[in-house]
């Protein structure tokens, strides 16, 4: 099977820059969605837009019907057939960690529109085609805090641990097709330009993870198209290593 293209959501920086980087790295076409154009100081963004078969979309994913518009524009721009998704657009709301009574129903609304509603739009955007594929792959990056308590960070668990039970219900609807859904998780935090802002200024992030890695495992997630781990909710240790486990 010809390697087709692989679209990912939210990867001009931080872990989708990673993610968006190992998969221009295996030799196909990635695309990038994002809403606002990667800075040409960031680094990530950088080396990743010198990458030949790298190409960027802009939109809102908040806005439906311009981010089905912005997708449809670029499979009409590309040869190769689409074989996956990757999700890792995430808002982490407003400032440092803070507690409900102090979270505005805008800041509640807005994690949602990204981290819930801005899974759900994307999927069901490319959906149609990557079922027309002999094999493809839906990889959405989670988040602990969708699995236990998260004080200070109420509206980012329960945008997570929403798309956590979307992705698990996605998977069991295409247990028997071609498409692999599998969810993705660091065990330790990762140090990312959206955590940066939320932390004071010279923060040291000794002990954080870096967003490369995911690396290995996105590296052997690629080989199949995800079909070993289909419907499995991965862990990824600080050394690369992961445990998955069925969602």
């Amino acid at each position: 099977m010809t390697p087709g293209a692989i679209l990912t959501t939210g990867g001009s920086r931080g872990i989708g820059a990673a993610i968006a980087a190992t998969i221009a790295s295996s030799g196909r076409r990635v695309a990038v969605l994002s809403r606002r154009r990667p800075s040409s100081a960031d680094r990530a963004w950088a080396e990743l837009a010198r990458q030949p078969l790298v190409d960027r979309i802009e939109a809102d994913l908040t806005d439906a019907s311009a981010t089905d518009a912005a997708i449809r524009g670029w499979r009409g721009r590309v040869p190769e057939p689409l074989d996956g998704l990757v999700l890792s657009a995430v808002s982490y709301g407003r400032g440092p960690r803070h507690p409900v009574l102090a979270t505005a129903l805008e800041e509640w609304d807005e994690v949602m529109a990204v981290n819930l509603r801005g899974q759900f739009v994307p999927v069901r955007a490319v959906l149609p085609e990557l079922l027309a594929r002999p094999r493809a792959l839906i990889l959405s990056v989670s988040s602990v805090a969708a699995l236990g308590s998260a004080p200070g960070r109420a509206h980012y668990a329960a945008s997570k641990a929403g798309a956590l039970a979307f992705f698990r219900a996605l998977a069991e609807e295409l247990r028997d097709t071609n498409v692999s859904v599998v969810q993705v998780m660091p065990r330790n935090q990762v140090a990312t330009p959206g955590l940066a802002a939320r932390r004071p200024p010279g923060y040291a992030f000794e002990g954080y993870d870096p967003p490369t890695v995911f690396a290995p495992f996105v590296r052997t997630a690629l080989t199949d198209l995800g079909e070993r781990f289909d419907g499995m909710l991965v862990t990824v240790d600080s050394d690369g290593r992961w445990e998955a486990a069925r969602a």
